[in-house]
């Protein structure tokens, strides 16, 4: 059972991952070149909000965004109470049923389903820069 909910992590971080590159570009927004304004250079990262029962889900979620802003580099992580930009969520729900069956009726594969809520929030401005739902599936 535990290599299942390790797994189900995975599908959680790369989903929302997935999301929070494709979220911000068809909003017009993106963490590099000319499109944030010039007043951002840092991000704070406050623990996502979980409406879920998924235990670690919310601490392991923002660590992915945390570690996500590292290695894109374009803007440095700050406190949230710090920072010049907020990345705010919640983790509306994670589903997972079975997707597929062998011959025999057992389930070969199931499929997870995550929902967030982000926003990217200009504390300077007191604007939200972005907002969007994201819903992605994973199957293992």
């Amino acid at each position: 059972m535990k290599k299942r909910n390790n797994f189900r992590f995975f599908l959680v971080l790369e989903s929302f991952l997935v999301f929070l590159s494709f979220g911000v570009a068809c909003n017009h927004y993106s963490f590099s070149g000319n499109t944030l304004p010039p007043h951002i250079k840092t991000v704070g990262v406050p623990l996502f909000a979980d409406k879920t029962s998924e235990f670690g889900v919310r601490e392991t979620l923002t660590d992915a965004v945390v570690d996500a802003f590292t290695r894109d580099n374009t803007l440095k992580i700050a406190d949230p109470s710090k920072a010049d930009a907020l990345v705010r969520g919640t983790i509306q729900s994670i589903t997972d049923r079975a997707s597929t069956y062998t011959r025999q009726e057992q389930v070969k594969t199931y499929r997870v389903i995550v929902t967030v809520t982000a926003e990217f929030f200009d504390v300077k401005k007191q604007k939200v820069l972005w907002k969007a739902t994201f819903r992605e599936w994973g199957e293992y």
